[in-house]
């Protein structure tokens, strides 16, 4: 979501035009067990964000971001500091 906020079409800086999101609760604490969010700004882009305390994943991954040529993961070290 940043990389749109910041992006050089959004000459403005202008937040998004539209946010719709979806969420689960996990039924024993209340807490979301997963979310997720679509968020459009005008004439730059859409993200689209999820997180779950359902799904596995590789532990020492923390943060992907998937882009159209590839993706960019920041380990879970980077964090840590």
């Amino acid at each position: 979501m940043l990389i749109l906020h910041q992006h050089p079409d959004n000459k403005d800086r202008a937040g998004p035009e539209t946010v719709k999101g979806h969420m689960k609760i996990y039924e024993r604490t209340g807490v979301d067990a997963s979310s997720t969010w679509i968020v459009d700004w005008k004439n730059v882009g859409t993200a689209i964000c999820t997180s779950s305390i359902e799904t596995q994943m590789n532990l020492e991954k923390c943060v992907t971001v998937q882009l159209e040529g590839g993706e960019i993961t920041i380990d879970c070290e980077s964090f840590r500091r």
